[in-house]
């Protein structure tokens, strides 16, 4: 048996209402989880998940080693885009053509 945290889900009520699971219902608990913790890891890296949704999260990683594997993947590549994209700078022509391009459409979405 295997021992799996409760996560809270607000009004004190948790998805996990047993202490101890069966390593076959931990891993059904698990793949059930898989895709929807993979479509969300990159709003989980940059913290835009409510707090509950990030427990969640923090838990299926903790137990989950081919989404904690996945999620070592992306943090890294966000890692390394930001890098490139510090390294990268459009010429100021560029920059302002596309500031006034926003200016302007923020101006026409506002007047309507």
């Amino acid at each position: 048996r295997t021992s799996i945290p409760a996560l809270p889900l607000g009004n004190g009520v948790n998805c996990f209402t047993f202490s101890w699971w069966t390593s076959e219902q931990v891993t059904k608990v698990i793949e059930l989880e898989c895709k929807a913790v993979i479509d969300g890891v990159f709003e989980y890296i940059e913290h835009g998940l409510d707090d509950v949704v990030m427990a969640r999260y923090a838990a299926h990683f903790a137990v989950c080693v081919r989404c904690a594997t996945y999620l070592k993947h992306g943090q890294q590549l966000l890692l390394c885009i930001g890098t490139r994209a510090r390294m990268e700078t459009a010429p100021a022509s560029l920059r302002r053509r596309v500031l006034d391009a926003l200016i302007e459409l923020d101006a026409h979405t506002t007047d309507s």
